[in-house]
């Protein structure tokens, strides 16, 4: 039969209805023919890899990871994620006190391989990044963390800076603040999750990653 339901949150979280769609892992007869054809990665060989950008040259450093999400293997292949995350840093360290500090940083990004490419009713991407209703945005930080953890070790984690590129152009972004694992220690620490979609451009982009 037919499942019939009205969603009175906001539809983003369910991404047109697609949610259940997903769950029940079928389309209702009316729908058939018109599911969305997306690119499936097929090499996951550079999943996880982990590349440092910037060794900090004085004491033992403030870390930097950035990831990037809904990246295919064909754009990690043809070197758009690795520009992404060399522009993200270049833009970083635009803005001060984080110019004149720059050389107290460690920075690296990690290779996360994505199913499909964007955000689409039906794809999947590495970190399950959504659109909650503009300009809130989310994902999975569960996994976010393990990946941050092939970067750093976890005793580092409360003193970090994870930053997840999205690969869409939409106008959005979110920051996550959590409290420090270990109790005893400075409440100015804690690690936090910056989500934001690349934009459509440099200058947008920038922006935006010194809001988050």
């Amino acid at each position: 039969g037919r499942i019939v339901f009205s969603d009175v949150f906001d539809r983003n979280i369910y991404n047109e209805d697609g949610y259940l769609l997903q769950l029940i892992n079928e389309n209702f007869p009316t729908d058939k023919g018109n599911v969305e054809e997306l690119y499936e990665s097929t090499d996951y060989s550079r999943d996880g890899q982990v590349v440092q950008l910037q060794k900090a040259s004085s004491g033992t450093g403030i870390d930097l990871i950035l990831l990037g999400d809904g990246f295919s293997d064909r754009q990690i292949a043809d070197g758009s994620y690795e520009d992404l995350m060399e522009l993200a840093m270049q833009e970083y360290f635009e803005e001060e006190p984080y110019k004149t500090y720059k050389n107290l940083f460690n920075v690296y990004f990690v290779y996360a391989v994505s199913k499909n490419e964007g955000y689409h009713t039906h794809g999947e991407t590495c970190f399950s990044c959504r659109f909650d209703g503009t300009p809130q945005v989310s994902g999975k930080d569960s996994k976010v963390f393990a990946y941050a953890l092939k970067a750093i070790e976890p005793e580092r984690m409360d003193q970090s800076t994870i930053v997840v590129i999205m690969n869409s152009e939409e106008d959005a972004g979110t920051c996550f603040m959590y409290t420090p694992s270990i109790r005893g220690v400075d409440w100015s620490d804690g690690v936090t999750i910056s989500y934001l979609p690349k934009g459509s451009g440099d200058e947008n982009f920038g922006n935006t990653l010194h809001h988050e």
